[in-house]
């Protein structure tokens, strides 16, 4: 027998003795888990058998940007959804001294706007309390007549009955000379007559009709004829400029209301205003 030579691989012939191997196969048979260290275990891999790589999965697709013109629609819903800001109003020492007498007096607080340089003056004053029962009053026959499309539709109608009432003077410059139309109060202006009246009418089906009948002179339906009559026939941008004063107007009033109640507000003021 030949000895064994090292670095050959033998293999163990039927008669006991040892054939040199010259064909290795290109994989090696792994070794079992079990006979290996601890930290090789599962990590053998033969060229025949690979595992598998898994498959990539496909790229996640890049969600669109919306488009400026999106996001500028977005802004703009945004933006009217939230409240606007009322704008600061600032009020005189004077204002507030001449609201003041004119309450304590018993009287209605005035004050002119001049409009175009002057060429337009309006005048608008404070209401009493009857008169603004009387709005309310107003504003019942008129939902009875043609219900208010929304809460907005009811509030724009009651600002526009107020400012039929508190509307005192307005003045024009014209060519031919200054023109002055003065209104009173409309529980006085109009008598407790019946007088025969022509509006329009939602019936159950739905239908907008045109009706006349004899209406009695209640204190909203006087209110309801001063508004047709001191504004119908006003051109709509004087129209505009005057429901926007009176806007005006309404938040200043309120704006004295809060300032004067101030307990400190005489020591503020400037005292020679009140003679």
């Amino acid at each position: 027998m030949q000895p064994l030579q090292p670095g050959k691989k033998y293999k163990q012939g039927p008669n006991g003795e040892f054939i040199e191997v010259t064909d290795v196969p290109a994989t090696a048979v792994p070794v079992p888990d079990e006979d290996l260290p601890p930290d090789m275990r599962g990590k053998q891999e033969t060229a025949e058998a690979k595992p598998a790589k898994p498959a990539k999965k496909p790229a996640k697709k890049a969600e669109p940007k919306p488009e400026p013109v999106v996001e500028e629609l977005v802004k703009k819903l945004e933006q009217a959804v939230e409240p606007p800001k009322e704008p600061a109003i600032k009020l005189t020492d004077a204002e507030k001294y001449s609201f003041i007498k004119a309450l304590v007096s018993g009287l209605s607080y005035k004050k002119q706007y001049p409009v175009f340089g002057g060429k337009l003056i309006i005048t608008f004053r404070t209401l009493n309390t009857e008169e603004l029962d009387a709005i309310s009053e107003a504003l019942v026959i008129q939902s009875l007549r043609i219900p208010f499309a929304s809460t907005f539709a009811m509030a724009a109608a009651h600002m526009r009955l107020a400012m039929a009432v508190a509307v005192e003077e307005i003045q024009y410059a014209r060519d031919e000379g200054i023109t002055v139309d003065g209104f009173k109060s409309p529980l006085i202006e109009y008598t407790d007559q019946v007088r025969e009246d022509t509006f329009y009418v939602k019936e159950k089906s739905g239908a907008t009709v045109k009706r006349t009948q004899r209406v009695d002179a209640t204190p909203g339906q006087k209110i309801i004829w001063a508004a047709n009559a001191r504004f119908n026939k006003i051109e709509v941008p004087i129209y505009n400029i005057l429901f926007n004063l009176y806007q005006k107007f309404d938040a200043e009033v309120n704006q004295l209301v809060k300032e004067t109640s101030d307990p400190d507000f005489f020591l503020n003021g400037d005292v020679g205003l009140w003679s």
